[in-house]
């Protein structure tokens, strides 16, 4: 499923935004004291992705649908790789009803379900973690799902949320209607099942588009366009990989009911062409699969708030794993601080397979070590705190899904120096809102620290929040999927 946001809603900024197309990066007229612009510091050498002379996509455009060969395109967004794999779908339970209620009020009417939009969208979760018991324990481990929903519902779609559950219940949470339905997962894997009874209450409700979460739930997808043939369904892709045979010729039966697939870039479904899951001509809507509420707070009061300090402070929020690299970040933090001499690095974790290493690495420079805090595992509500005391959100990622850490520090106005791979170049607009560095190589990651250090001004953080605002917000990923839905439907349909 997708991963929880924090709750919180952003507090104003008191700072001009950036005008479009401006790059995050540019000189200030008043930089802070102590810093020199890059161009003549010695040694300091244009990044890769600076030197690299990539076209660069228009800012205002969040995403596109992408249909191949001859199909209708919409607005434009970047590639991106394939994700880490996703959890396989586990039984919910048994049966049961229980009294319709609120997650957030008293009990709700059937008729209160939905909003007063035209479009009519149902947001269709078949994953359920066996643990949860309430509708809410649910909602508040899923916070995407709901927030997804929320978004769509505030850009104007009439939308619902339909979700496999242990006992059938109805509750309204943050103003939509939630229909839980008592149904198991009778086969494993998850692509055996069709799931029926979620799918009949989807199409019950006469959606125009049934958004079904999770590529292996492409048989459930197609049960519900079985029941609902005058509506579109489409498939989210959620860091996914195609399965072993005969899972692939199932799916790829499945598929071939659906009206779309949704992904953060095209990219990420790439290994299911491959597999040969998704046919040639399989539309393909782009547009990145959450957001975050973090809100841009003060710097000087979150540094208060965490004990950290550093200039620049940079931040790393990720497992320690070869994936993330962190050995690579910390040789490129090492080369930087040549030339950064008050450069400090915070890295919060949770699996850390690699820690040993990195403290073998530490203990080997102990003048190094001085200007690194092991936080280790930080709770998300403080994690905002966290990447609001950062200049710079650094990651040394070999592959990733939507980036959710780099998506929480934007929210946040941290600048972003990430590995130049295709999720993290959508996310940094090819490197204009931050910097990219070759995957691997700590020479490159030492250049780019240092060219986006010497780029900080005061409006900075600002900038980095209005990108955020303008392309990643769930606000903006709801008005880019809403126009990509209303293509799908043929262009009869506005929120």
């Amino acid at each position: 499923m997708p991963r929880g946001q924090a709750r919180s809603t952003r507090g104003g900024r008191g700072q001009a935004p950036v005008s479009r197309g401006d790059p995050v990066s540019r000189s200030s007229t008043a930089p802070r004291p102590h810093r020199r612009r890059a161009r003549g510091v010695p040694g300091c050498r244009r990044p890769h992705h600076a030197r690299a002379g990539r076209p660069l996509q228009d800012q205002g455009r969040a995403a596109r649908v992408r249909p191949s060969h001859g199909a209708a395109r919409g607005g434009g967004a970047r590639p991106g790789r394939r994700k880490t794999r996703q959890r396989a779908d586990r039984p919910a339970g048994g049966g049961g009803r229980t009294p319709d209620r609120r997650a957030d009020g008293p009990p709700v009417a059937p008729a209160e379900c939905g909003g007063g939009g035209s479009m009519r969208i149902a947001c269709v979760s078949l994953h359920c973690d066996p643990d949860l018991r309430q509708p809410d324990q649910l909602l508040a481990r899923y916070h995407t799902l709901a927030s997804w929903a929320q978004a769509l519902a505030g850009a104007g779609a009439q939308t619902t949320i339909v979700q496999r559950f242990s006992v059938t219940t109805e509750v309204r949470h943050g103003g939509v209607c939630c229909r839980f339905v008592a149904e198991s997962a009778r086969e494993r894997p998850a692509w055996l099942n069709r799931f029926p009874a979620t799918a009949a209450e989807a199409a019950r409700l006469k959606p125009d588009i049934a958004l079904v979460h999770g590529m292996r739930h492409a048989p459930a997808a197609a049960e519900i366009k079985r029941r609902l043939p005058a509506g579109k369904v489409a498939v989210q892709e959620h860091a996914e990989d195609p399965p072993r045979l005969p899972g692939r010729l199932v799916l790829r039966s499945a598929f071939r009911q659906v009206d779309a697939v949704m992904a953060s870039t095209t990219s990420h479904i790439l290994p299911w062409r491959s597999a040969g899951v998704l046919g040639p001509n399989t539309r393909v809507i782009e547009v990145m699969e959450g957001s975050t509420r973090f809100r841009l707070r003060r710097q000087d009061a979150a540094r208060q708030e965490t004990g950290l300090s550093g200039d620049p402070l940079c931040v790393w929020v990720g497992r320690l794993n070869a994936n993330k690299d962190p050995l690579a970040v910390l040789r490129g933090l090492e080369r930087a601080a040549e030339r950064l001499p008050r450069l400090h690095l915070a890295m919060a974790f949770t699996e850390a397979p690699l820690l040993r290493d990195v403290r073998a690495w530490l203990a080997e420079r102990p003048d190094r070590a001085a200007r690194v805090t092991l936080l280790g595992a930080v709770p998300h509500d403080r994690v905002e705190a966290l990447l609001n005391s950062a200049d710079l959100l650094v990651l040394g990622s070999h592959e990733e899904g939507s980036g959710y850490a780099v998506i929480e520090g934007l929210a946040c106005g941290a600048v972003p120096v990430v590995t130049d791979i295709p999720s993290f170049r959508a996310l940094t607009d090819g490197g204009r809102v931050g910097g990219l560095w070759r995957v691997g190589d700590h020479h490159s990651l030492a250049d780019s620290l240092v060219y986006c250090a010497y780029r900080l001004d005061s409006e900075t953080r600002a900038r980095v929040r209005d990108h955020f605002d303008r392309r990643f917000s769930y606000p903006a990923l709801a008005r880019t999927a809403l126009a990509a839905f209303q293509e799908l439907l043929g262009g009869d349909h506005r929120p």
